[in-house]
């Protein structure tokens, strides 16, 4: 959206970060948003989807720059995997280096989502349509 509504272009370089830190990121959201499938019933998933994710972008500092985050926001922010996900990001587009610290965090969000959801998909096998 942004190299279709404004001047900024990037280097083909860049473009390929920015996709690799974009696919990186999604994995453990994607995770999440599987685990709440899991665990809540149909009903209550888009809303318990909503109560994380919602906050999730904020403190994340996907909304605002994490700098102008208020003050509790500010110092939960970095625990975050939106925030890590935001720092990988971030660093693709401004051509700045990528530090080992967002993979290690979006790494530690993968295997825990991805294991709460694993816990899930055995614990639902079968039970809901079988």
């Amino acid at each position: 959206a942004a190299y279709l509504s404004t001047p900024v272009r990037l280097e083909w370089a860049a473009w390929a970060r920015l996709v690799l830190a974009l696919l990186l990121g999604a994995v453990p959201l994607a995770l999440l948003g599987l685990c709440v499938g899991y665990w809540c019933s149909p009903k209550a998933a888009v809303p318990v989807a909503n109560l994380l994710y919602l906050p999730l972008s904020f403190v994340g500092g996907l909304w605002v720059p994490p700098q102008f985050l208020p003050e509790l926001a500010r110092q939960v922010s970095p625990f975050t995997p939106t925030r890590q996900w935001g720092e990988l990001v971030w660093a693709s587009v401004s051509g700045k280096g990528w530090g080992p610290e967002p993979f290690l965090w979006l790494a530690v969000f993968t295997l825990v989502f991805g294991g709460l959801t694993l816990w899930g998909y055995r614990r639902d096998e079968g039970q809901r349509f079988g």
